[in-house]
């Protein structure tokens, strides 16, 4: 994973980032509610060297023997018998004595005490007490002269005999200042550590989530899962899923119509050394758009002038007739039967050069109805004349869909993002193969247009794609652009007219292809 894909995962998941920092302030907050209030006081003493008698070192001498001295007596800061001189001096005040710490400030001879205390008082009196504790506890040990037998008998500091000049003196010449806030808690450290954690969970949990997750985010995703490239990424758009809505409606894509004629121009592209007259749409899993696609792809392949023929091939869950607002009750069942022709079964979709061959009736046994040789034959048939789409039924949970491909030009594979899974079209593409289909691409539908860029080419926002001008889209325009091509559609006259379908005498000679 490179730094412009954390960063991509980041930006998307930055409401669920945003979400942890939040909550780890406030955990943060009510954690620091439930320490107690500390208070913080420091004392000040001044280290000096005397020479026996009183005589003053030269300062050179005086302030280095001095630093290596104090360095000597810093643990008595944590003895009982500093603990102990403490609660003597606080016993006036009542107070009791409670632990310090004394250290040198670097590069001089001052020696500062520090002591806690509930209230601001009581710290600071601790750490007077503290300094002079010391100062009186490092007095006696510098006049402290005891012989051996009377440091044995003796039982404390108090006992033993002392006299003399100290070499060293600790001096209180700045007395603690009344803390005018806690120390403890911190709120400010403490809500930035609850913040920073809050955001390293939620970064982890956004990259993790993005590591384990299966389903089609990207086009990488799909080329990587398929093999293949992918034709067109089609946004997800309330006109475009509205199958109430004529899809020969200039305003039933909305802000797809780019998407659309983009995926259009990619199709006749897609094979220059044979050229397409059959396709089939199908899809991994049921739910994924490709009905939507079919229609509609077929809708602008007609607009510009070729003539399409849409069949519904999905006889378990036909769409097409609704889709357009056609009599479904005879269609391609009846004519793989022998019912009717071909032409009698064709229905005008309200689109120039676009004309749709419903399901018709539901047969018992699907899979040998779209398998058999009357279909092919139907197939190669039609793409004498027209360009024939066929909408198929999902590849995973159905074969039918791979046994009309096998006997089509191409195939285009639909997946939908955050939904279809990547081993889902990678199955779907191998079950293709398995039965020689030519699969000439994917179409990946359903990306918000918040996230098309993204889709696509992983910036998003950045370059402009989370507009409602998706791909330059503007309504006047494209209402001014639909009746230019309707009036130009109208001046192409209508294909040739089939003669009624009858099934070859050499029907067993196996399927073949459309010319």
């Amino acid at each position: 994973m490179t730094v412009i894909d954390a960063l991509r995962i980041i930006r998307r998941a930055w409401a669920a980032i945003v979400l942890c920092a939040v909550a780890g302030v406030a955990v943060a907050g009510l954690w620091t509610l439930t320490l107690p209030v500390v208070y913080t006081a420091s004392a000040n003493g001044y280290v000096i060297a005397t020479a026996p008698g009183g005589s003053v070192y030269n300062a050179q001498s005086a302030t280095t023997f001095a630093a290596q001295r104090v360095q000597q007596y810093l643990p008595l800061a944590e003895t009982k018998t500093v603990t102990t001189e403490m609660g003597t001096i606080l016993q006036a005040q009542q107070l009791t004595a409670a632990p310090i710490t004394a250290a040198i400030v670097p590069g001089s001879s001052i020696l500062r005490v520090e002591s806690t205390g509930t209230s601001p008082e009581e710290a600071q009196a601790r750490a007077n007490a503290g300094i002079q504790a010391m100062a009186k506890v490092i007095h006696k040990m510098e006049t402290l002269q005891p012989s051996a037998a009377e440091a044995q008998d003796a039982g404390s500091l108090d006992k033993m005999p002392s006299g003399g000049t100290p070499s060293v003196a600790l001096v209180n010449f700045e007395p603690a200042v009344l803390p005018s806030r806690p120390s403890s808690p911190d709120w400010p450290t403490n809500l930035l550590l609850g913040l920073a954690a809050g955001l390293l969970l939620g970064v982890a949990g956004a990259v993790a989530r993005r590591v384990v997750d299966s389903r089609i985010r990207t086009k990488e995703d799909v080329e990587h899962a398929t093999k293949k490239s992918v034709l067109g990424v089609i946004p997800r758009t309330p006109e475009l899923g509205k199958q109430r809505k004529r899809a020969a409606d200039a305003k039933a894509t909305g802000m797809a119509s780019e998407a659309l004629r983009k995926l259009r121009t990619n199709l006749r592209f897609a094979q220059l050394d044979k050229p397409l007259h059959s396709i089939v749409v199908t899809s991994p899993n049921p739910g994924e758009g490709k009905s939507t696609v079919s229609a509609n792809l077929a809708r602008v392949l007609a607009e510009s002038g070729q003539r399409v023929v849409l069949i519904d091939a999905d006889l378990r869950k036909p769409m097409q007739a609704r889709a357009f607002h056609l009599d479904g009750r005879l269609g391609l069942t009846e004519v793989l039967t022998g019912d009717v022709s071909a032409e009698e079964a064709l229905q005008d979709s309200g689109t120039p050069c676009l004309r749709v061959l419903t399901a018709g009736r539901i047969p018992p046994n699907p899979s040998e109805v779209v398998g058999s040789q009357a279909m092919a034959q139907l197939i190669e048939d039609l793409a004498q004349h027209y360009f024939v789409i066929v909408d198929a039924p999902p590849l995973l949970p159905v074969t039918d869909a791979g046994l009309i491909a096998a006997v089509t030009d191409g195939t285009l594979l639909v997946v939908r993002v955050a939904n279809t899974h990547k081993e889902q079209a990678g199955l779907a593409a191998e079950a293709l193969n398995q039965v020689g289909a030519n699969l000439l691409g994917t179409v990946v539908n359903g990306a918000s247009r918040r996230q098309m860029g993204e889709v696509v080419y992983g910036y998003g926002k950045d370059y402009g794609y989370g507009s409602s001008y998706y791909y330059g889209y503007d309504p006047k325009g494209e209402r001014e652009r639909r009746e230019r091509d309707a009036s130009a559609s109208s001046s192409i006259p209508g294909g040739p007219r089939l003669a009624p379908y009858q099934r070859t005498a050499d029907a067993s000679s196996g399927p073949r292809r459309g010319a």
